[in-house]
């Protein structure tokens, strides 16, 4: 979880130098390719907690522990 918000505080900080809009189209493609390798990660890790929560819940009422793999 700790990697995750420090990923997501760097993508917002990315975010926050593009908008500026006081870099050079070299600098702002190299934060954009940043961006993009940041979300593309969060994404992943957003999309693993949701299959652990999903397979967590799958049981109705009961919680039931079952194993997780996350997907490559």
């Amino acid at each position: 979880t700790d990697h995750f918000e420090k990923s997501l505080e760097s993508l917002e900080e990315l975010v926050r130098e593009l908008e500026a809009g006081d870099k050079s189209l070299e600098e702002s493609l190299e934060l954009f390719e940043k961006g993009v390798v940041l979300a593309k990660d969060l994404s992943k890790r957003l999309e693993d907690a949701k299959t652990k929560v999903e397979a967590l819940a799958k049981d109705g009422d009961t919680l039931v522990k079952k194993p997780f793999t996350p997907t490559p």
